[in-house]
């Protein structure tokens, strides 16, 4: 069974008002929150040079 913690729950129940619709990983283990696309773009394409690094590293 996969049941949602309380958190998650509240998080459902009472949503943060926000601007931002668009999101990628960081590479931090977080994710990167954008308002529009060009910003997102540009987060993306900071993704892609974190994957570039690790795959060569």
């Amino acid at each position: 069974d996969a049941n949602p913690g309380r958190a998650s729950i509240e998080a459902v129940l009472n949503p943060l008002q926000t601007t931002e619709i668009f999101f990628v990983a960081d590479g931090s283990g977080g994710h990167a929150f954008a308002s529009t696309i060009d910003e997102h773009n540009r987060n993306v394409a900071k993704w892609r040079q974190i994957e570039r690094q690790q795959q060569e590293g």
